[in-house]
């Protein structure tokens, strides 16, 4: 049993072993004490990306417009301003597409119900944001954005994988 004993030494080390949700209990090194949090007991992740980015990125640049603020200010920034409301985590961004995550812990299991609110709610609210910029491209003639959404619940915590400062969740196969 000793040799299965590791101390931790460095910081990184730490926050690695705190976002792996393993353990809730952790001698620290004084004079910082982490605050216990309670373990995920599982997750929902909902991606929402843009079909035909390409197009609409190539018909902005043709016209002299930048592609990137379209997406981020009627698409990004308005799914970013509710992810609170659904207890909702932006996990990354790639080119069109928007990661996020719902974490039902040991804590919050009666009231935050991850499956719930990553297949329904979130999702509605995403293309209701989609939608409600759609009604308007008419008279600004940009492109409307047309949303794909994909949902899957994992009955467990993610891993994650240290790559500097960034985390990057890792959901186990079903």
């Amino acid at each position: 049993m000793m040799e299965r004993i590791q101390l931790i030494r460095s910081e990184q080390t730490r926050e690695l072993f705190h976002a792996l949700t393993t353990a809730c209990t952790s001698i620290c090194c004084p004079p910082k004490r982490v605050p216990c949090r309670t373990n995920v007991v599982n997750h929902a992740v909902v991606k929402a990306d843009v079909r035909g980015s390409t197009r609409i990125t190539q018909d902005l640049l043709a016209r002299g417009l930048n592609p990137a603020t379209l997406f981020s200010q009627h698409f990004y920034e308005p799914v970013k301003r509710v992810l609170d409301r659904y207890g909702a985590a932006k996990v990354f961004i790639e080119g069109d597409a928007m990661v996020l995550a719902i974490f039902e812990t040991e804590s919050n299991r009666q009231h935050q119900r991850a499956v719930s609110k990553g297949v329904r709610a979130l999702p509605r609210q995403i293309l209701a944001i989609a939608a409600a910029y759609n009604e308007r491209p008419d008279l600004t003639e940009l492109p409307r954005l047309e949303l794909g959404v994909g949902i899957a619940f994992q009955p467990s915590a993610p891993a994650y994988w240290v790559d500097g400062d960034s985390r990057i969740m890792i959901s186990r196969r079903a």
